[in-house]
């Protein structure tokens, strides 16, 4: 087998772009040998440092990439995996390759296998043959800062619903979805859970209520913290999002394995938003709602959570 001076993977996009190749590039750095092994992205280091930590995976800036990766717009980007100078470029988005396979399968694993391995066994003679669940995120949560989690779950019996309540970056939201006001509404009628908030907002700030907690306060961490809250996630019975940001993060094993987990995601009826196409490798229970309407929302999900009440 060809071995190379570097394996450089690339991602042009966000944050959960890069949550979701983690297997597929943990399996790569196995298969094929290289010397060195990068990751170009735009986002913070963080977002893979267990990666960085396990498998030398150095991250560098997108910024620091060859010229050739910036030529056109990012979303024309449709290389897969090509060799320049003994290095061997894999692009880890969604769209690489094949747009009919987006078509078919949406933003899912699925689509993901395609895109990463659509001509890397021309290129190295190597098929990742690995069982397609097998790609599913696995997030090494040793190597991230929990220490403050397990100390609040230690003293917190509450039955308690995780929010990503970010702002989505890729239009994945519903249009018009106030999700902050939904879960403020959902928390005076229902004191007696805890409501989990990824992100510090405004609204929030100024009409304080005793059960929305924002999770900063439980992490404790300067920065980035997605992967503190995919693990503060995994121990909640319920995970509320708009496919995007710490939901994305919480698509991993073994938070999907759980039977009596619901994740509830806020978006557009698109193929993939609400489960990234795990719903058959998972024993969670994926709810979606595309509904336009804040009232219609806000039922919906108050009645999912009281079902697991």
């Amino acid at each position: 087998m060809q071995s190379f001076n570097k394996i450089a993977f690339y991602n042009k996009f966000n944050s959960g772009d890069l949550h979701v190749s983690r297997s597929f590039v943990k399996e790569i750095i196995y298969a094929i040998p290289g010397k060195e092994y990068l990751y170009y992205h735009k986002n913070s280091h963080e977002c893979l440092r267990d990666m960085a930590i396990l498998f030398s995976l150095q991250q560098r800036s997108l910024s620091e990439a060859p010229l050739f990766l910036h030529e056109g717009n990012p979303i024309k980007d449709m290389r897969s995996s090509f060799i320049v100078d003994n290095t061997l470029y894999i692009n880890t988005w969604y769209l690489a390759a094949s747009e009919k396979k987006f078509e078919k399968y949406g933003t899912s694993l699925a689509t993901l296998w395609w895109a990463i391995t659509a001509n890397l066994e021309d290129q190295v003679d190597q098929h990742l043959d690995l069982p397609l669940r097998s790609y599913i995120p696995y997030i090494y949560f040793d190597h991230y800062e929990i220490d403050h989690i397990k100390r609040y779950l230690e003293d917190n019996n509450d039955f308690r619903i995780f929010v990503s309540n970010g702002q989505t970056l890729s239009g994945q939201s519903s249009d018009g979805i106030d999700l902050n006001r939904i879960i403020f509404n959902l928390a005076k009628k229902h004191p007696q859970i805890k409501f989990l908030l990824s992100n510090l907002r405004a609204e929030n700030l100024l009409n304080p209520l005793n059960n929305i907690i924002h999770t900063c306060s439980i992490i404790q961490k300067a920065g980035c913290d997605l992967n503190e809250n995919a693990y503060l996630a995994s121990k909640c019975p319920i995970i509320i999002g708009s496919s995007s940001g710490s939901y994305t993060y919480s698509l991993n094993h073994p938070t999907i394995d759980d039977a009596t987990r619901k994740y509830i995601c806020v978006s557009k009826d698109h193929k993939g938003l609400v489960d990234f196409g795990l719903s058959n490798y998972s024993a969670a229970r994926f709810i979606g709602i595309h509904d336009t309407d804040n009232q219609i929302v806000e039922e919906k999900i108050e009645k999912e959570i009281l079902s697991c009440l």
